[in-house]
Protein backbone atom coordinates (compact mmCIF):
# COMPACT_ATOMS: atom_id res chain seq x y z
CA UNK A 1 0.00 0.00 0.00
CA UNK A 2 1.56 3.49 -0.74
CA UNK A 3 2.14 5.46 2.52
CA UNK A 4 -0.41 7.83 3.66
CA UNK A 5 0.96 11.56 4.18
CA UNK A 6 -0.76 13.39 6.81
CA UNK A 7 -1.71 17.02 7.07
CA UNK A 8 0.72 17.67 9.84
CA UNK A 9 3.72 16.44 7.42
CA UNK A 10 2.93 18.41 4.51
CA UNK A 11 2.36 21.50 6.44
CA UNK A 12 5.84 20.62 8.03
CA UNK A 13 7.38 20.10 4.69
CA UNK A 14 6.06 23.21 3.47
CA UNK A 15 7.22 25.52 6.87
CA UNK A 16 11.05 23.64 6.14
CA UNK A 17 11.07 24.76 2.12
CA UNK A 18 9.60 28.26 3.17
CA UNK A 19 12.65 28.61 5.88
CA UNK A 20 15.18 27.41 3.17
CA UNK A 21 14.31 30.13 0.70
CA UNK A 22 13.78 32.50 3.18
CA UNK A 23 17.30 31.90 4.42
CA UNK A 24 18.65 31.91 0.55
CA UNK A 25 17.18 34.71 0.14
CA UNK A 26 18.99 36.29 3.03
CA UNK A 27 22.39 35.07 2.26
CA UNK A 28 22.31 36.06 -1.06
CA UNK A 29 21.16 39.46 0.15
CA UNK A 30 24.25 39.79 2.70
CA UNK A 31 26.53 37.99 -0.46
CA UNK A 32 25.49 40.79 -2.52
CA UNK A 33 25.89 43.53 0.01
CA UNK A 34 29.59 42.31 0.83
CA UNK A 35 30.02 42.05 -3.26
CA UNK A 36 28.93 45.95 -3.53
CA UNK A 37 30.96 47.06 -0.19
CA UNK A 38 34.28 45.43 -1.91
CA UNK A 39 33.46 47.15 -5.54
CA UNK A 40 32.81 50.95 -3.37
CA UNK A 41 36.20 49.89 -1.44
CA UNK A 42 38.43 49.01 -4.31
CA UNK A 43 37.01 52.04 -6.68
CA UNK A 44 37.39 54.11 -3.62
CA UNK A 45 40.95 52.93 -3.55
CA UNK A 46 41.68 53.52 -7.04
CA UNK A 47 40.39 56.92 -6.99
CA UNK A 48 42.77 57.86 -3.94
CA UNK A 49 45.51 55.91 -5.43
CA UNK A 50 45.07 57.88 -9.07
CA UNK A 51 44.76 61.41 -7.04
CA UNK A 52 48.28 60.71 -5.14
CA UNK A 53 49.44 60.45 -8.87
CA UNK A 54 47.80 63.37 -9.64
CA UNK A 55 49.39 65.13 -7.09
CA UNK A 56 52.86 63.53 -7.15
CA UNK A 57 52.81 64.90 -11.07
CA UNK A 58 52.45 68.64 -10.10
CA UNK A 59 54.83 68.73 -7.18
CA UNK A 60 57.54 67.32 -9.84
CA UNK A 61 55.65 69.19 -12.09
CA UNK A 62 56.85 72.35 -10.15
CA UNK A 63 59.77 71.65 -9.41
CA UNK A 64 60.63 71.30 -13.02
CA UNK A 65 59.02 74.85 -13.76
CA UNK A 66 61.65 75.97 -11.37
CA UNK A 67 64.05 74.48 -12.65
CA UNK A 68 63.99 75.61 -16.22
CA UNK A 69 63.91 79.47 -14.88
CA UNK A 70 66.82 79.01 -13.15
CA UNK A 71 68.15 78.03 -15.81
CA UNK A 72 67.91 81.70 -17.33
CA UNK A 73 67.99 83.53 -13.92
CA UNK A 74 71.34 82.19 -13.28
CA UNK A 75 72.72 82.78 -16.96
CA UNK A 76 71.45 86.73 -16.44
CA UNK A 77 74.20 89.31 -16.21
CA UNK A 78 71.96 91.60 -14.10
CA UNK A 79 68.89 90.46 -11.67
CA UNK A 80 67.74 94.43 -12.27
CA UNK A 81 66.54 93.13 -15.41
CA UNK A 82 65.23 90.11 -14.29
CA UNK A 83 62.91 92.27 -11.70
CA UNK A 84 61.54 94.85 -13.72
CA UNK A 85 60.99 92.34 -16.18
CA UNK A 86 63.27 93.95 -19.03
CA UNK A 87 64.61 89.84 -19.12
CA UNK A 88 62.25 87.11 -19.21
CA UNK A 89 63.02 82.97 -19.52
CA UNK A 90 63.03 81.81 -22.75
CA UNK A 91 60.07 79.17 -21.70
CA UNK A 92 57.51 81.55 -21.50
CA UNK A 93 53.89 81.28 -23.49
CA UNK A 94 52.92 84.63 -24.53
CA UNK A 95 49.51 83.78 -24.01
CA UNK A 96 48.00 85.16 -20.79
CA UNK A 97 44.51 83.06 -20.61
CA UNK A 98 46.74 79.58 -22.17
CA UNK A 99 44.52 76.61 -22.92
CA UNK A 100 45.45 73.98 -20.28
CA UNK A 101 46.69 70.33 -21.71
CA UNK A 102 43.73 69.32 -19.31
CA UNK A 103 40.89 71.70 -20.51
CA UNK A 104 39.47 75.22 -20.23
CA UNK A 105 42.16 78.15 -19.86
CA UNK A 106 43.82 79.75 -17.08
CA UNK A 107 44.00 83.66 -16.35
CA UNK A 108 47.58 84.05 -15.85
CA UNK A 109 46.97 87.50 -14.47
CA UNK A 110 44.66 86.68 -11.95
CA UNK A 111 47.18 84.27 -10.42
CA UNK A 112 49.45 87.04 -10.47
CA UNK A 113 46.90 89.45 -8.90
CA UNK A 114 46.33 86.64 -6.66
CA UNK A 115 49.56 86.24 -5.87
CA UNK A 116 50.84 90.10 -5.40
CA UNK A 117 47.54 90.77 -3.08
CA UNK A 118 48.90 88.05 -0.46
CA UNK A 119 52.05 89.54 -0.56
CA UNK A 120 50.80 92.56 0.16
CA UNK A 121 48.86 91.33 2.79
CA UNK A 122 52.01 90.37 4.73
CA UNK A 123 53.13 93.71 5.19
CA UNK A 124 53.10 97.36 2.46
CA UNK A 125 55.85 99.86 1.76
CA UNK A 126 58.46 100.35 -0.75
CA UNK A 127 60.25 97.34 0.13
CA UNK A 128 57.50 95.53 -0.43
CA UNK A 129 58.31 92.63 -3.32
CA UNK A 130 56.33 93.07 -6.67
CA UNK A 131 55.99 89.36 -8.40
CA UNK A 132 56.19 89.24 -12.39
CA UNK A 133 55.88 86.29 -14.64
CA UNK A 134 59.10 85.27 -15.36
CA UNK A 135 58.39 81.39 -17.39
CA UNK A 136 55.08 79.45 -18.19
CA UNK A 137 53.96 76.68 -20.20
CA UNK A 138 53.13 73.58 -20.33
CA UNK A 139 55.62 70.58 -18.54
CA UNK A 140 55.64 68.88 -22.00
CA UNK A 141 57.04 71.45 -23.82
CA UNK A 142 59.99 72.02 -21.47
CA UNK A 143 61.39 68.13 -22.55
CA UNK A 144 60.20 68.32 -25.91
CA UNK A 145 57.91 66.82 -28.26
CA UNK A 146 56.13 63.42 -27.15
CA UNK A 147 58.90 63.29 -24.46
CA UNK A 148 56.66 63.79 -21.36
CA UNK A 149 52.47 63.31 -21.50
CA UNK A 150 51.17 65.36 -18.26
CA UNK A 151 48.19 68.32 -18.42
CA UNK A 152 50.62 70.37 -16.07
CA UNK A 153 50.56 73.68 -17.36
CA UNK A 154 53.44 75.30 -15.51
CA UNK A 155 54.20 79.33 -14.00
CA UNK A 156 57.14 80.85 -12.39
CA UNK A 157 57.30 84.28 -11.11
CA UNK A 158 60.27 86.35 -9.67
CA UNK A 159 60.30 88.62 -6.91
CA UNK A 160 63.12 90.98 -5.16
CA UNK A 161 64.18 89.55 -1.45
CA UNK A 162 61.43 90.31 1.12
CA UNK A 163 64.59 90.90 3.67
CA UNK A 164 65.86 93.98 1.09
CA UNK A 165 65.21 97.26 2.27
CA UNK A 166 66.70 99.75 -0.56
CA UNK A 167 63.11 100.83 -1.24
CA UNK A 168 63.17 99.65 -5.07
CA UNK A 169 61.53 95.92 -6.01
CA UNK A 170 62.72 96.56 -9.06
CA UNK A 171 66.30 96.37 -8.21
CA UNK A 172 68.17 94.29 -6.88
CA UNK A 173 71.31 95.10 -4.02
CA UNK A 174 71.53 92.02 -2.11
CA UNK A 175 72.31 89.44 -4.65
CA UNK A 176 68.99 87.62 -3.05
CA UNK A 177 65.85 86.44 -5.40
CA UNK A 178 62.77 84.70 -5.01
CA UNK A 179 61.12 82.35 -7.10
CA UNK A 180 57.90 81.10 -7.42
CA UNK A 181 56.76 78.13 -9.33
CA UNK A 182 52.92 76.59 -9.48
CA UNK A 183 51.63 73.50 -11.50
CA UNK A 184 48.25 73.56 -12.55
CA UNK A 185 46.72 70.12 -13.18
CA UNK A 186 43.19 69.21 -13.90
CA UNK A 187 40.33 69.90 -12.20
CA UNK A 188 42.14 72.91 -10.95
CA UNK A 189 44.41 71.15 -8.69
CA UNK A 190 47.70 73.19 -7.88
CA UNK A 191 51.17 72.61 -6.24
CA UNK A 192 53.46 75.46 -6.07
CA UNK A 193 56.90 75.70 -4.84
CA UNK A 194 58.72 78.92 -2.86
CA UNK A 195 62.75 79.33 -3.72
CA UNK A 196 64.80 81.34 -2.75
CA UNK A 197 68.49 81.92 -4.33
CA UNK A 198 71.16 84.42 -4.38
CA UNK A 199 74.77 84.57 -6.29
CA UNK A 200 77.52 82.54 -5.59
CA UNK A 201 80.09 84.77 -5.32
CA UNK A 202 80.85 85.13 -9.37
CA UNK A 203 81.92 88.05 -10.52
CA UNK A 204 79.44 90.34 -12.18
CA UNK A 205 78.26 88.86 -16.09
CA UNK A 206 79.19 85.06 -15.58
CA UNK A 207 76.90 82.51 -13.79
CA UNK A 208 76.50 81.55 -10.56
CA UNK A 209 73.91 80.78 -8.29
CA UNK A 210 72.79 78.52 -4.52
CA UNK A 211 69.93 77.97 -3.58
CA UNK A 212 69.00 79.51 -0.12
CA UNK A 213 65.81 77.84 0.61
CA UNK A 214 63.13 75.33 -1.46
CA UNK A 215 60.21 74.72 -0.15
CA UNK A 216 56.11 73.62 -1.16
CA UNK A 217 53.56 76.27 -0.15
CA UNK A 218 50.51 74.53 1.85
Amino acid sequence: MPRMTRRGDFFQAGADHGTALVLVLLATVLLSAVGGALTISSNTEAAIAASFRADDELFYAAEAGVSRALTDVRAAARWDDVLSGALVSSFLDPSQRPTLPAGGTLDVRALTRQLQATTNAQGGGPNTPRWRIFASGPLRDIAGPGAVDSSAYLVVWVADDIAETDGNPAADTNGVLMIRGEAVGSGGRTRTLDVTVARAGAPPGQAGLRVMSWREVR
